[in-house]
């Protein structure tokens, strides 16, 4: 992959920190801040799938609701049906 040279200005102790660590990981600053730059912008994009994860998880159980209040709506139906049925009376209270 190509290397491009760039530059930019860092906190003193930040620079100290990141020397140390490449030091002790035996790698360049340069290889330890390709690193973690690398590793922030994965877990970035690892945040934003579980972002839309929850919101299909959200839209998942609003239909889970949705569908469950629909069961109980047919379950009264069905038991107001059956009482009807069986005891000659109408099922809807007129006629």
């Amino acid at each position: 992959m190509e290397r491009k040279l760039v530059s930019f200005r860092l906190p003193g102790d930040l620079m100290q920190d990141l020397k140390e660590q490449a030091e002790a990981d035996g790698v360049s600053v340069t290889e330890l801040v390709c690193r973690y730059s690398r590793q922030g912008l994965q877990a970035k994009s690892d945040a934003s799938g579980v972002v839309s994860t929850a919101l299909s998880d959200v839209d998942t159980r609003e239909r889970i609701a949705k569908l469950e209040a629909k069961v109980d709506h047919l379950t009264r139906l069905e038991t107001r049906l059956l009482d009807s049925l069986f005891s000659r009376q109408p099922i809807f209270g007129d006629s």
